[in-house]
């Protein structure tokens, strides 16, 4: 589903012409995703993309120049590669499965990895509960030891010392 598509239209076009065929995947995320973004709310992008720089700094600069501030006054990028986003599971990803609005995915790449952060919530027992202001993530049933989430899913690693 295409989130005010001609709203989002000019920054993926920006986004296509800076990064061609390198570039993977995008979604919208954070409040404008989930609906309640207030008057100065930035605008969230989550960016999947081949031969990004090394370092975040200049991930962000490279896309909020290639975008241009006309285009998306308060847009905030977090990009990775796809090698980075099957490598790791950095919380956030909790959020990314429930919020986050695709609106470029020919391949299906993205799609397949919010669908299975879906399935490790909800395999963890995790929920998220809060208001707009502060979310926070609280189990169905508190694991009684260790535990760690990856891709390969949720699991219990034994009893604390």
């Amino acid at each position: 589903m295409m989130p005010d598509g001609e709203r989002y239209h000019r920054t993926l076009d920006a986004l296509s012409q800076e990064l061609g065929e390198n570039l993977v995947a995008c979604a919208l995320f954070g409040s404008r995703a989930r609906g309640d973004a207030r008057l100065g709310s930035d605008t969230d992008l989550f960016v999947v993309a081949e031969g990004l720089p090394p370092s975040p700094g200049e991930r962000q600069t490279r896309l909020r120049t290639a975008v241009g501030s006309r285009r998306a006054p308060m847009a905030s990028f977090v990009a990775v590669t796809p090698a980075e986003f099957g490598a790791q599971f950095p919380s956030y990803y909790l959020d990314l499965g429930l919020d986050a609005q695709v609106l470029h995915d020919p391949s299906g790449f993205l799609e397949d990895g919010l669908r299975r952060i879906k399935e490790i919530t909800a395999q963890s027992g995790l929920r998220r509960t809060g208001t707009r202001k502060r979310f926070r993530w609280e189990w169905a049933r508190r694991p009684k030891g260790n535990w760690e989430i990856t891709w390969e899913g949720y699991r219990e690693l034994g009893r604390r010392q």
